[in-house]
C-alpha cells in the first residue's frame, strides 16, 4: 500500500530497554544490525511468485542510516558514537 502512495523510505521509531550502560534513557540509537528472534518459515521466508529468504546481512538501509546520522549531528547538534 504505501508503495502504491510512492513511499520510497519509511522511519519506524521504536522504544526499548538497552543491553549496554553507555546508552542512557533518551538517548538516539542508530542500529546497524539486530538479533534476528522469528521462528518458522512463515516469518522468515516471503512465499509470493517466487520463494526467496530473507538476508539479515544489511538489516538497516545504508541511506537511511546516512541521513540519520547527518540529521542527528547537524539538526540537533550532537556526535553520533557508534556503540559495538
Amino acid at each position: 500500500a504505501m508503495k502504491e502512495l510512492g513511499v520510497t523510505r519509511i522511519f519506524g521509531p521504536n522504544a526499548a530497554g538497552s543491553l549496554s550502560v553507555n546508552v542512557k534513557p533518551g538517548e538516539f540509537v542508530i542500529c546497524d544490525q539486530y538479533v534476528d528472534r522469528t521462528s518458522g518459515r512463515k516469518f522468515t521466508f516471503y512465499d509470493g511468485p517466487k520463494t526467496t529468504h530473507v538476508s539479515y546481512y544489511f538489516n538497516y538501509c545504508f541511506h537511511n542510516k546516512k541521513y540519520f546520522y547527518i540529521f542527528y549531528w547537524v539538526i540537533i547538534k550532537q556526535s553520533c558514537t557508534l556503540l559495538h
